[in-house]
């Protein structure tokens, strides 16, 4: 409401101005030869209007490359959990969705095989010490010549043969996560096999319920840890020679206005015939980024420039397809066709123009200006 009310005092004194000096202008009936460019404001005008005057400054004014991509995760932060043995779930308690803390318990697995296993590795374990009592024996015999070569090597080789099969069923108790030697020291066979949480992280698979039956190939859970998340973007043949590590990144997500930031860390080695692209991966300037792994992005990477001639984006004014800016000496305002090149959220580069010597350009208050334009005088 103010902004409209301040346009229209600016429009009332520029044409009380310009009626002014029309009217004093009718007193003369020489004829109008040519018009003139310059246009006339005063101080007060000026002032109200918030115009303020700058050169023509150099500035590097970023490039960018277009590109689109995803948030990722590193691999080792998406972890699978599957049931070692063939066996039955006992239990859920959690649910897709739910952060879980390593180490937490999943589930449990129970099945006659599981048990049948520990079994197996107890019995072993007895027929080992047996084995090697007996070798011991025989040996102590054999040195007072008591017992025959023959029967010592047999019993060597027995303990030798059970020793291999007590090793590599101890390592499958621990590979199924059992510890081995408190179950040979307690004798205790455990029914329940539980599996735990081998990172923290949120749920983003839950492929069971109580009582099914799964096997070790099944995908049971899967957990991502979204602590380090970063960027993979996909840029096209021709872009991928002009981006260079540590170049800065700045993307959002297609409907959104908030801007996020980044760096590139990585420069893919290959281009993908498929997509004509190479992948370019980059990291957040802040973490964390609260988008979840796999949102489609929209990216800038910004490439190397060189300081051209610029102005502040409130310097031009845009008419059509026409751009222009006011450049005074300090009495006489003349606004100017200028072309426009690469700009960013500030600056506009300017080309093909050369600021006359002690003359500046208007900044601020531009359109103010360009609203109250004088009506061309004439030359006497």
């Amino acid at each position: 409401m103010y902004k409209y009310i301040f346009f229209i005092l600016i429009s009332a004194l520029f044409t009380a101005c310009s009626n002014s000096e029309k009217q004093a202008g009718d007193t003369n009936t020489t004829p109008p030869e040519e018009s003139s460019p310059y246009l006339h404001f005063s101080k007060e005008q000026l002032d109200l209007a918030g115009v303020k005057l700058g050169p023509l400054e150099k500035r590097i004014i970023r490039s960018f490359i277009s590109c689109t991509g995803n948030v990722d995760i590193p691999p080792q932060s998406l972890h699978s959990v599957h049931s070692p043995i063939t066996g039955f779930i006992e239990s859920v308690p959690f649910i897709v969705g739910n952060y879980v803390k390593q180490g937490r318990m999943l589930t449990r697995i129970f099945h006659p095989d599981f048990a049948r296993l520990q079994g197996d590795f107890l019995e072993i374990g007895s027929q080992l010490s047996f084995l090697k009592n007996e070798y011991e024996r025989l040996k102590q015999l054999s040195e007072k010549q008591a017992a025959s070569i023959q029967s010592l090597q047999k019993a060597e080789a027995e303990w030798k043969v059970m020793q291999v099969h007590y090793q590599s069923q101890k390592a499958a108790l621990e590979l199924l996560g059992l510890d081995a030697d408190k179950l040979e020291k307690s004798g205790t066979v455990q029914k329940y096999l539980p599996l735990f949480s081998p990172a923290n992280g949120f749920l983003v698979e839950v492929n069971i319920n109580p009582g099914k039956l799964v096997n070790a190939d099944q995908l049971l859970f899967q957990i991502v840890d979204n602590s380090h998340m970063h960027l993979e973007l996909q840029v096209f043949a021709k872009d991928a020679p002009l981006v260079q590590e540590g170049a800065s990144i700045r993307f959002r997500v297609p409907g959104t206005t908030d801007w996020h930031t980044g760096d590139v860390h990585l420069l893919g080695q290959m281009i993908e015939q498929n997509t004509k692209t190479t992948r370019v991966h980059g990291h957040f300037d802040n973490e964390p980024i609260h988008l979840l792994p796999g949102t489609y992005v929209q990216a800038e990477i910004a490439i190397p420039s060189d300081s051209v001639w610029s102005v502040p984006q409130s310097a031009i004014i845009t008419e059509g397809n026409t751009n222009y800016i006011f450049k005074t000496d300090g009495n006489h305002f003349e606004k100017t066709e200028v072309q426009t090149g690469k700009s960013d959220e500030n600056f506009v580069e300017i080309l093909n123009f050369q600021l006359p010597e002690n003359y500046s350009l208007v900044i601020k208050g531009a359109y103010y200006l360009n609203a109250g334009e004088e009506e061309p005088k004439h030359n006497h």
